[in-house]
């Protein structure tokens, strides 16, 4: 069984879009914000679903990343687990790590 983990970035992240999202309408905050859940919560299913994510620097391709809603979010695959790394806004100037 694969375990999701969240980085402390990851968490701020999605913290700060749900609180921006909210401040206009909180039923959307609420529905992007469970809609990505629920993408994160099936990638043991397949981790490697999305591609390499291209901001990754010396990425071997265990680091993936996809979008929703321009809600950028980066992870790692790891034996057994999958971690959350990051969750940015598209908008937000593209930054290696």
């Amino acid at each position: 069984m694969i375990e999701i983990i969240w980085a402390k970035r990851a968490e701020n992240g999605i913290q700060n879009i749900y609180k921006h999202i909210e401040e206009n309408s909180p039923q959307n905050a609420e529905l992007i914000i469970n809609e990505l859940i629920e993408i994160i919560t099936a990638l043991p299913e397949n981790p490697e679903r999305y591609k390499a994510d291209e901001y990754k620097n010396n990425n071997t391709g265990n680091y993936r990343a996809f979008e929703h809603k321009k809600i950028r979010v980066s992870y790692k695959i790891k034996p057994n687990i999958i971690e959350v790394v990051r969750v940015r806004h598209t908008k937000q100037k593209p930054a290696k790590y």
